[in-house]
C-alpha cells in the first residue's frame, strides 16, 4: 500500500524530499516506505500521506486497500432534471 501511494505522489511530480516536508518526516522515512523496508509508518505519517494523495486526486480508498473496500454495487441512474420537469406538465 505505502509504496503504491508514494509512487502516486511521485507521479504527481513530488520528490521524496517534498513528500517528507509536507508529511513532517524525514526523506529517509519516505524512502524506507517506498522500498518496503518499513511496512507500517506512524499514524501521523500515514494519515498525512493519505491526505496529500486525496488533495492531489486520482486515488481512492479502494486503490489503497481494496481488501477492505470492495467495489460498491452499481447504482440505478437517476432521472435527468429535464425529464422530471416534463413529467409535471
Amino acid at each position: 500500500m505505502w509504496p503504491d501511494l508514494i509512487k502516486h505522489l511521485q507521479d504527481a511530480e513530488l520528490t521524496q524530499a517534498q513528500i517528507a516536508e509536507r508529511v513532517g518526516c524525514s526523506q529517509p522515512t519516505i524512502h524506507r516506505l517506498l522500498s518496503g523496508e518499513t511496512l507500517d509508518p506512524s499514524f501521523s505519517v500515514g494519515v498525512a500521506l493519505i491526505d496529500i494523495a486525496k488533495k492531489l486526486g486520482g486515488i481512492t480508498r479502494e486503490d489503497l486497500r481494496p481488501d477492505l473496500w470492495p467495489p460498491e454495487p452499481a447504482r440505478a441512474k437517476e432521472p435527468l432534471a429535464e425529464e422530471e420537469e416534463n413529467s409535471h406538465v
